[in-house]
């Protein structure tokens, strides 16, 4: 193999293409050179080599998405990762959601400009087949950012990473976690969380409320009814551009 020698626009090329996603091992191949000479190039370039599970990645992804919260999509799918989510301590970012939702993976994927593949699988819950979707992002940079900047651990979460969501933005992460972990009947709506979630939901809508501990572990619920609950879903769902379409039409009707 010859020694490659790069030119300013290919080495401003590859560092792009590198930092975007792409493997050094593909970019190695197309310029005829090895994987090496690829990361001396980005780091040359001030880029950041990836750790071996993103640099093998099969499919691309904007990592650095997540970076500045300055959008209603990426404040509601923060909020939405936030109730339905999980992040493991590889790094892996889990959706997974009923079979009736598919449509809002698909959803998912657009906004991260993805192409991972949704995984159908099936659980068996007291006796009766509950089928589910599921989609698997890893990145080492945008576990990182959950983490560290909005409070998602593998094993806890914590609402003081809301801080780095500006306040006009709060109310489409509300929508994500209520479309994740909320529920809506005849005039009533209900929050499933831990007691700082749910706390920090009352306060931001300032209404009257009740709170009951859940029967099952660590959790609580916050419920409003009536002329309250309307007010919340059309907060919430009125004008909005990303939400679960099934909870909005629910708000139609209620």
């Amino acid at each position: 193999m010859n020694r490659f020698i790069a030119t300013p626009q290919q080495e401003l090329e590859i560092t792009q293409r590198y930092m975007n996603g792409e493997s050094s091992h593909k970019l190695a191949s197309e310029f005829n050179t090895h994987h090496g000479t690829i990361a001396d190039i980005v780091r040359r370039n001030n880029g950041s080599m990836r750790m071996n599970k993103d640099s093998n990645r099969l499919y691309s992804l904007d990592e650095h998405i997540f970076d500045v919260c300055n959008t209603e999509e990426k404040a509601y799918w923060l909020g939405f990762i936030y109730a339905d989510g999980t992040i493991n301590r590889q790094r892996t970012v889990i959706l997974d959601i009923a079979e009736k939702d598919k449509e809002h993976l698909e959803k998912f994927k657009s906004f991260m400009k993805i192409k991972n593949p949704i995984r159908p699988g099936e659980i068996i819950l007291n006796g009766k087949s509950h089928k589910h979707n599921a989609v698997y992002v890893t990145s080492q940079h945008m576990g990182k950012v959950l983490l560290e900047k909005y409070g998602m651990t593998p094993n806890n979460k914590s609402i003081n990473g809301l801080e780095n969501i500006p306040e006009e933005l709060r109310i489409h992460w509300i929508r994500g976690f209520y479309d994740g972990d909320g529920c809506t009947m005849s005039r009533k709506i209900s929050f499933l969380g831990q007691l700082e979630e749910i706390d920090f939901i009352i306060n931001f809508f300032n209404l009257p409320s009740s709170r009951y501990k859940y029967q099952r572990g660590n959790m609580y619920y916050w419920y409003a009814t009536g002329k309250f609950a309307d007010i919340i879903l059309h907060k919430m769902y009125d004008n909005c551009s990303v939400c679960l379409e099934r909870k909005r039409e629910r708000k139609s009707r209620s």
